[in-house]
């Protein structure tokens, strides 16, 4: 019954050759209706008070330090590159994420061929096969160790699917928050 209550898209994602390709997907979709509501250029404005407000700070420290004309030059550079990042806040996430994307889609190719759910249960069948069977006799005998290694034996049965639904649901909800709040903690970086 489970799994008539989960989206349909999510469910593919357990055959699919890669997770993270649909994970990216949605990401994208909620980035896009970020984007509608225009409240990432909300957020930019914000951030360029604060790095109003940091700047006029660094001027009025630099006029208490004896007019340090070095710190304020080094200030204003600080500011002035972090307000074309956030200027450009759009771009350097899509960037950034998609690097990341690559990266992940890389290390899942490197892991030889086929989806990460059939890699997982073939290793699955392969650890029963040579030891299943003999792990699984100290349920019967009645042993404490035979106990809990069946149980971990089951746990690793369904954990997988667990974590990939946990997982798609951190990356979205991280993606979003920071895709809205990523231009005020950048504009504070210089402080």
């Amino acid at each position: 019954m489970l799994h008539l209550s989960l989206h349909p898209e999510l469910m593919l994602a357990f055959f699919q050759g890669t997770q993270l390709n649909l994970f990216e997907r949605f990401l994208t979709q909620a980035l896009s209706g970020i984007d509608s509501t225009g409240i990432t250029s909300g957020m930019q404005n914000v951030a360029y008070v604060v790095l109003l407000v940091g700047f006029l700070w660094q001027g009025y420290q630099s006029a208490m330090h004896g007019g340090d004309v070095r710190g304020l030059g080094t200030g204003l550079i600080k500011y002035v590159v972090t307000a074309v990042v956030i200027m450009n806040y759009g771009t350097v996430f899509s960037t950034i994420n998609q690097g990341f994307v690559n990266a992940g889609n890389w290390v899942s190719n490197a892991s030889g061929a086929g989806s990460l759910f059939e890699n997982w249960k073939s290793d699955l069948q392969t650890q029963f096969s040579q030891a299943g069977f003999q792990q699984m006799w100290g349920l019967i005998t009645g042993s404490i160790a035979g106990l809990i290694d069946g149980i971990l034996i089951l746990v690793a049965y369904l954990l997988y699917p667990i974590v990939i639904v946990i997982f798609g649901f951190f990356y979205i909800f991280y993606g979003s928050v920071l895709y809205i709040f990523g231009p005020i903690v950048i504009a504070l970086m210089p402080l």
